[in-house]
């Protein structure tokens, strides 16, 4: 039996197994997803733009291939690629479930849609390396009252994963030109706005170009950020810092981490001395069963009330979970729209295809509105899976006017802008009979909601800063015609409260009624954050593993490790 299993490795699961093994505890990690790791440096086997051929990264069916070598535990390897197919992006096929393997994985609703990570490191692998803190504002909304949670008492702990993801303050020099445009937008409509931090090695310069990796602080070769704009799409060139290169890197040097990836967990039962976990083997279709001390469900905020609903309400080995399991379900007031600016001058275009996704973050309607705007880069993709119309045009998003404006403006004129803010968190998981997830939104979305306020401002803050800046609005269909949630921070359906009847875990993560199972990761947050939400899911993630480490030193008379 192992002393712990994390079920999940984003960024509650690979905090949590970092603290657990560096004290002393034999730890099993499971990962729904594949292993992916970089190019190697110089390869032109494996590196696209050194003439690698496309088929040594990809099967017949043009899946993604593993590249032939193996982790220390046997875990296939896969490389990631700059590229935009979907049969690379997308882990399963949302209309057919064939299973793909890849980077992202679709949650639709009929009013709610939400795109997550998929993979060892979780949503480090794909998230926008952009790390805010939350505002105080945010731990005073109902949900976190009486946690013990606020801004003050968080601050150590996000001192703790700023070091380990490297976070740095952005000057404006290593702003790219898209987020200049719309911060010189923003200044011509009196909205102030300041470069993002960022979870990055750092930003290329000159004396750079064709040097080697360096290594990180914990082992890890690693590059300047060159601007290439694949963030999203798996970095070649780990500047970025997914969790694989620090936190999760740290679990594995301690010897007592074990990795099983490709590893569905299916559902948990009760011991006498821990629980169980039954999981399948996703490339042999082997069952496994093994057991823990304490299980630490950390899949995100889609799969923790999944795994768990499927313990409920299929298997019945965990019958007295809350009823609250599942709900209060946040999309992070995540909104995407886009700005056509067609007159922008020779010397200044936006180049939405250089630099980081994310550069420049706005406070300036946080106090009256709750929510951030930011810039964003993207790919032609996003045109594509987020189709856009134009506010003056003809209505439609496909059709000769978007092809026309890909064509003329796509390269230099069109640049991503959108936000996110506190929403009404109303939106719910569920099962069908098979045990799969199934989302959506249970509130109408309409004039006077919370949420529906919230995506019209920011929809309206996105219209006042392209008009200022000589441009106009691009409107996308999911939210502007469907009335459809579409985010990529989903946050709650496991919430924290002061009690069963409120929520899932207590303040501490551990779920009630069931001692030493917990949670730990985005599902657990009481509402939503209101900015990107990867630093406070690892900063409470450090708060909350510190307990679970030393509640499990205490019950196997174990001295802990002091930070």
């Amino acid at each position: 039996m192992y002393d712990a299993i994390v079920v999940g490795s984003g960024f509650g699961g690979a905090v949590t197994a970092a603290k657990l093994t560096t004290s002393g505890f034999g730890t099993l990690l499971l990962e729904k997803g594949h292993r992916w790791r970089r190019p190697r440096h110089g390869d032109p086997n494996e590196n696209l733009h050194l003439g690698a051929p496309l088929a040594n990264l990809v099967d017949g069916r043009g899946y993604p291939k593993a590249a032939g070598d193996t982790d220390r535990w046997g875990n296939p390897q896969y490389v990631t690629r700059q590229s935009t197919d979907l049969r690379y992006i997308l882990f399963e096929n949302p209309q057919t479930g064939a299973r793909s393997g890849g980077l992202f994985e679709d949650y639709i609703g009929d009013h709610m849609m939400v795109t997550v990570g998929r993979g060892y490191g979780g949503g480090s692998l794909v998230y926008s390396q952009v790390n805010l803190r939350a505002p105080s504002e945010t731990f005073q909304e109902p949900g976190w009252r009486g946690l013990r949670f606020s801004r003050p008492a968080l601050d150590p702990y996000y001192d703790r994963v700023e070091r380990m993801l490297l976070t740095f303050a952005q000057q404006w020099d290593e702003v790219p030109r898209r987020g200049a445009v719309i911060a010189d937008a923003m200044a011509k409509a009196g909205v102030t706005c300041e470069p993002a931090r960022l979870g990055n090695f750092r930003i290329a310069r000159d004396a750079d170009r064709g040097q080697p990796p360096v290594m990180n602080p914990w082992g890890r070769p690693v590059e300047p950020c060159n601007g290439c704009g694949f963030c999203t799409f798996g970095c070649i060139f780990d500047a970025r810092q997914n969790l694989t290169l620090n936190y999760l890197a740290v679990a594995e040097d301690s010897g007592r981490l074990e990795v099983r990836t490709d590893a569905l967990a299916w559902t948990i039962e009760p011991l006498a001395d821990g629980y169980r976990v039954r999981w399948r083997d996703e490339r042999s279709g082997a069952w496994h069963v093994d057991g823990g001390r304490v299980v630490v469900v950390a899949a995100g905020a889609i799969n923790s009330p999944e795994l768990l609903l499927r313990a409920r309400d299929l298997s019945r080995s965990l019958p007295g979970l809350s009823f609250q399991l599942g709900r209060h379900v946040s999309g992070n007031g995540d909104a995407a729209f886009g700005v056509l600016f067609p007159d922008l001058a020779a010397d200044f275009k936006a180049e939405v295809f250089k630099g980081h996704v994310f550069s420049i973050v706005s406070y300036h309607w946080w106090r009256t509105g709750r929510f951030i705007i930011e810039d964003t880069g993207t790919a032609p993709l996003g045109a594509a899976k987020y189709p856009l119309r134009r506010e003056g045009g003809d209505g439609r998003y496909w059709g000769p006017q978007i092809k026309d404006m890909l064509r003329d403006h796509y390269a230099t004129g069109m640049v991503g802008l959108g936000g996110m803010g506190i929403d009404g968190a109303n939106g719910r998981v569920t099962i069908d009979a098979h045990g799969k997830a199934r989302l959506d939104w249970t509130r109408a979305l309409v004039p006077g909601d919370r949420t529906f306020e919230l995506m019209e401002g920011i929809r309206a803050a996105c219209r006042t800063i392209a008009e200022a800046g000589g441009g106009e609005l691009l409107h996308e269909r999911e939210w502007s015609d469907d009335r459809r949630m579409l985010g990529v921070h989903p946050l709650g359906g496991c919430r924290m409260s002061l009690s069963r009847a409120a929520g899932v875990v207590d303040a501490g993560g551990q779920v009630f009624g069931y001692p030493g199972l917990y949670v730990v990761d985005g599902s657990i947050m009481p509402g939503a954050i209101g900015v990107n939400p990867a630093l406070t899911i690892a900063a409470v993630a450090e708060k909350l593993s510190d307990g679970i480490r030393d509640a499990l030193g205490e019950r196997l008379g174990r001295r802990k490790r002091d930070d």
